[in-house]
């Protein structure tokens, strides 16, 4: 278990639960997290993916690879959460309630996550 040091707010609601081998428009690059992609399934609904799960990172149509779900926690300092995996500067995490999300590791201090 980590306790979280700094605030983070989930960045959209609903989020994006990719399918394997399902269609998506692929976008943009974050500047910010270098690796993620944006992406958008058929009803629009969008989300930031990791550039690994697409089949290709450029503009226009792609697949998604694997399945994958964009769901972020929204999490307060002292709130302690269990990492199950970290990704490009984020950390899929699970809080004391079961629900699981990805949170940016810049919301831990650096000696909890290395």
């Amino acid at each position: 278990m980590v306790r979280v040091a700094r605030p983070w707010k989930q960045s959209y609601d609903p989020a994006l639960r990719l399918r394997a081998g399902e269609t998506v428009t692929v976008g943009a690059g974050d500047d910010e997290f270098p690796g993620w992609t944006w992406c958008e399934n058929a009803d629009g609904l969008g989300g930031w993916v990791p550039a690994e799960v697409l089949s290709t990172t450029e503009p226009g149509p792609g697949q998604a690879l694997h399945a994958f779900d964009t769901c972020e926690l929204t999490v307060s300092p002292g709130d302690e959460l269990d990492i199950q995996a970290r990704q490009l500067g984020w950390a899929l995490c699970r809080s004391s309630d079961g629900t699981t999300g990805w949170v940016p590791l810049s919301c831990f201090d650096e000696d909890d996550v290395s």
